[in-house]
């Protein structure tokens, strides 16, 4: 796809790159408003994603087992979605933007490597257990 014809996406549908286990990089444009439910599930060789501001929504578990991915630029948001990064064993930080008020369940499940998380002065509810016993064990 051309670049100029990239400024027009708008949508991420749905399970769109979902098992690419060969896509390492994606760069968004900055119209990018919305990524579907898993549109990157299972993309086994993603290491790092910036997600600009335009996006509104994120679909539930976008970013699902993505093994490999370490680090996450996250966009201005109300709520992280359920299983957006469950699975994600490599993810080591995570900043979470002071418009996130909602983290869902599951969100970091399993994310084993996860050793920072800068929490939203906003954040009104954690529904996701496994991340509420990282910050007990990180003492923030």
């Amino acid at each position: 796809m051309r670049s100029d014809q990239n400024k027009n996406v708008k949508v991420i549908s749905r399970m769109t790159f979902s098992g690419c286990r060969n896509l390492q990089t994606v760069i968004f444009n900055d119209n990018i408003e919305e990524i579907g439910y898993e549109a990157f599930y299972n993309c086994v060789s993603l290491t790092e994603i910036a997600l600009p501001s335009s996006i509104k929504i994120l679909g539930e578990g976008a970013f699902m087992d993505c093994s490999a991915l370490k680090k996450v630029i996250l966009p201005p948001l109300k709520v992280l979605p359920k299983n957006l990064f469950k699975g994600c064993f490599s993810l080591e930080e995570v900043i979470i933007p002071d418009s996130v008020e909602i983290i869902e369940e599951s969100c970091f499940h399993s994310c084993v490597n996860l050793t920072k998380i800068t929490f939203s002065k906003n954040l009104k509810q954690i529904k996701d257990k496994w991340i509420k016993e990282i910050d007990d064990k990180l003492g923030q």
